[in-house]
C-alpha cells in the first residue's frame, strides 16, 4: 500500500472497510454495499464529515459495506486517515 494509502475496517456483518487514497484530485466517494440504494447518501455524508472536520480537500474513498452504522463509518475513515498521518511522520 502506498504511503499515501491507509484503510480501516473489515467487510462483514454490521461493519465497513474503509480505504483512503490522498494521492488524488478533489473528492471521489466510492461505495460498494447492499445498503446503497437506502443508505449511500448517509454513507457518504458520514465520510465528508469526517473529511470536513480535517480540512482534507483532495481524497478518494472507497466505502466497503455491509451494514455498519454511521458512527462506525466516521471512526473507521478517522482510523484510516490517522494511519496515513502516522507513516508519513
Amino acid at each position: 500500500m502506498d504511503k499515501l494509502q491507509g484503510s480501516c475496517g473489515q467487510v462483514r456483518k454490521s461493519d465497513v472497510k474503509i480505504t483512503v487514497d490522498l494521492d488524488t484530485n478533489g473528492i471521489e466517494i466510492i461505495i460498494i454495499s447492499k445498503f446503497d440504494k437506502m443508505f449511500g447518501t448517509h454513507m457518504e455524508e458520514a465520510v465528508k464529515e469526517v473529511l470536513a472536520e480535517q480540512d482534507i480537500k483532495d481524497a478518494k474513498i472507497v466505502i466497503e459495506d455491509d451494514g455498519a452504522l454511521d458512527f462506525t463509518i466516521k471512526a473507521r475513515t478517522r482510523t484510516a486517515l490517522k494511519r496515513i498521518h502516522e507513516v508519513l511522520k
